[in-house]
């Protein structure tokens, strides 16, 4: 069965991370992604945990042998921002994670992708995109999304993206 884009959909920090490091493996593909779901409307959305998140990785180690300053990472964030809706929590999404902490009994950093999920919950929207399925896999409420199949191999063998994302 053909997957349906979503009205609206949050993006995770992998992919976020994916999509705009050059040298990342999946670069390309994170790029073609995103942009395959921007070209069929999908309003892509993050939650400031997934800011914080991307933060965090490009200023610790470096990130597929690139070193980046707080200064360019900050200046990264401001330029995908520009693509992407902020969904910022509330007491609901408090509450929610609580409720979700309970039902699946989930504990440690696994307490992070319950966050996200509390927060598109309340926000009404289902799905997500993200290369860590099985971090989300217990949450029955939520679609994880497949990468589109043709967008990706109209973009191979070009020897980059193809295809830029909106910013």
């Amino acid at each position: 069965m053909e997957e349906e884009y979503p009205e609206r959909c949050v993006v995770d920090t992998n992919v976020l991370v994916y999509a705009t490091v050059d040298a990342a493996p999946l670069c390309d593909e994170s790029r073609l992604w995103m942009a395959a779901l921007q070209r069929q409307n999908a309003e892509l959305c993050v939650t400031p945990q997934v800011c914080r998140e991307y933060l965090v990785v490009l200023t610790g180690d470096p990130v597929f042998d690139r070193d980046f300053t707080s200064a360019e990472a900050l200046d990264v964030l401001a330029q995908l921002r520009k693509s992407l809706r902020l969904l910022f929590s509330s007491q609901e999404a408090l509450d929610e994670l609580f409720r979700l902490v309970r039902q699946y009994e989930v504990a440690g950093k696994r307490i992070h992708d319950a966050n996200i999920v509390a927060v598109m919950g309340t926000k009404e929207i289902s799905h997500l995109a993200t290369y860590n399925r099985q971090d989300f896999a217990q949450f029955d409420a939520i679609t994880l999304l497949s990468l589109p199949e043709e967008p990706i191999a109209a973009g191979r063998g070009t020897g980059g993206a193809t295809e830029k994302l909106k910013l």
